[in-house]
């Protein structure tokens, strides 16, 4: 038979006493309350703060992991004026940033931190470098699943999340389905009003010429119009 009584016990946290229920079940004692309410919402409290702890700790993990290591280390105070000047001012929305210069001119790493700043804002976020794309283009028709599979995710990830980085466009030709992934994330992109934060070494004919006829002017049309261009010198 089930009954229960209300009965005092001594908190086994705080040591004060408070009134709980207790349930027994044939004269056996199967369930009473051994912290007092105000422990409990303390606990409870802390529980939640960790969690949440953990899960900032993961979310940061995650970002780091998909960013070159060179780059995590980057101290926004040795980032040049200019950079640190377009990356504080850009506001999220369907415009991006397209960053030109000369290598070693610190577009990546004013990129990555605006790219972590957004992603600690709550936004989702993917860098890919853009020598990947041939590699990704490749591997969504492997007959190895676990290989495409992979592919397939990151390329639904740049074309999905809030922000995409596509670092370093116009390293040599791409390849004809690289360059057709580029021009599909791109257009995708834009029809859904997704920025896309780039950075080049080369000009804009430098990158035109690298592409094909077909696709080059349409490519080209939507990282411009797209994007607030910075010019490194």
């Amino acid at each position: 038979m089930l009954t229960n009584k209300i009965i005092t016990k001594k908190c086994v946290l705080c040591g004060c006493d408070f009134d709980t229920e207790q349930i027994t079940f044939l004269d056996r004692v199967i369930s009473f309350q051994t912290h007092c309410d105000p422990c409990i919402t303390i606990a409870t409290e802390k529980r939640d703060i960790e969690e949440q702890r953990q899960k900032l700790e993961q979310r940061e993990a995650e970002f780091w992991a998909m960013v070159p290591k060179i780059y995590q280390t980057t101290d926004e105070n040795q980032i040049a004026t200019q950079l640190k000047k377009a990356i504080k001012e850009w506001k999220y929305g369907p415009i991006g940033l397209g960053f030109k210069g000369p290598s070693g001119s610190q577009k990546t790493r004013a990129s990555v931190l605006l790219l972590h700043s957004l992603h600690k804002g709550g936004r989702s976020v993917f860098y890919l470098k853009a020598t990947n794309l041939t590699k990704n283009a490749l591997e969504a028709f492997s007959d190895d699943k676990g290989t495409k599979k992979q592919a397939l995710e990151a390329i639904r990830q740049a074309t999905e999340c809030h922000v995409l980085l596509l670092d370093d466009i116009g390293k040599g030709r791409l390849s004809p389905s690289a360059e057709e992934s580029l021009y599909a994330l791109l257009d995708t992109r834009t029809e859904n009003m997704l920025p896309t934060i780039w950075t080049t070494n080369a000009d804009s004919s430098q990158l035109h010429d690298m592409m094909s006829e077909d696709r080059g002017d349409a490519i080209m049309r939507r990282l411009v119009e797209f994007s607030k261009i910075i010019t490194i010198q």
